[in-house]
């Protein structure tokens, strides 16, 4: 374990980690993953100590962009050591008392902060007010239906966020036994 925290920026890890199991992105851990780091290592800043970060980006098949549902165990679907290379970092580094415990952790702490109910729900109504005056003009060009936004908004708010952090604590009580 100390070998692989010297190399990489294991608080990072665990972010990018909760948040691509939080979103559901079915297109990733075998795909869409970008790891950055400095080549030089300088002590006085932080980002420049040689360790390589995760980079979260194309997340269009999370939040249910493609096939999965909130009560979806995308944990389970992650650590499931038949995918192969795709995820034999975090199963081998969940083998670790101290990344385990440190997992657990800061996956419980955004489900009550950052990834909270309300808190994301606030977001999604911060993004609706900015994204909706475009959205008619949206629809007539591309010919999308004006009635599926609704249902779209209505499904953010009623089944994927209360669901998701149900179901996200749900699981991780499966980690601590």
């Amino acid at each position: 374990y100390q070998v692989v925290a010297e190399q990489i920026d294991i608080e990072n890890f665990i972010q990018y980690i909760v948040s691509e199991v939080y979103f559901g992105n079915d297109d990733w851990p075998h795909n869409n993953v970008r790891i950055w780091r400095v080549n030089e290592e300088k002590r006085d800043d932080t980002y420049q100590d040689g360790k390589w970060r995760w980079i979260l980006f194309d997340t269009d098949h999370g939040f249910d962009g493609n096939s999965y549902t909130a009560t979806q165990n995308t944990l389970s679907f992650l650590l499931d050591e038949e995918r192969g290379w795709s995820n034999i970092l975090i199963v081998n580094l969940l083998k670790n008392e101290e990344f385990r415990h440190q997992f657990i952790v800061t996956f419980n702490e955004y489900l009550e902060t950052i990834f909270s109910t309300d808190v994301v729900l606030q977001k999604i109504e911060e993004m609706a007010s900015v994204i909706e005056p475009e959205i008619e003009e949206h629809f007539d060009r591309w010919t999308f239906p004006n009635s599926l936004i609704g249902n779209i908004i209505e499904f953010f708010y009623r089944v994927w966020v209360k669901d998701a952090n149900q179901s996200e604590l749900n699981r991780l009580q499966l980690l601590i036994k």
